[in-house]
C-alpha cells in the first residue's frame, strides 16, 4: 500500500470485493495498521458510498469530459 508515501485521512475501498462488508475492511484496517508508519496509523478504512458502482461513474465520468 502506498498510504505511507503520502497522508492520507481516509481510503475508500470500493468496487465488487466490497460487497464482503465491514468484514473485509477490518482485515485491511488490521494489517494496514500492522505495516504503516506510525504517523499514518489515523487513516480510517472506509467502504466507498458508490460501491460497487463506481467503476461505472467513472467510466461514464471519463466520457462526458472527452
Amino acid at each position: 500500500m502506498n498510504a505511507t508515501r503520502w497522508n492520507a485521512l481516509r481510503i475508500s475501498h470500493c468496487g465488487g470485493v466490497s460487497a464482503a462488508g465491514e468484514y473485509f475492511i477490518n482485515l485491511i484496517d488490521k494489517y494496514y495498521k500492522e505495516c504503516v508508519f506510525h504517523a499514518s496509523r489515523q487513516t480510517k478504512i472506509v467502504k466507498a458510498a458508490l460501491g460497487n458502482d463506481a467503476g461505472m461513474y467513472g467510466a461514464a465520468r471519463l466520457v462526458m469530459n472527452d
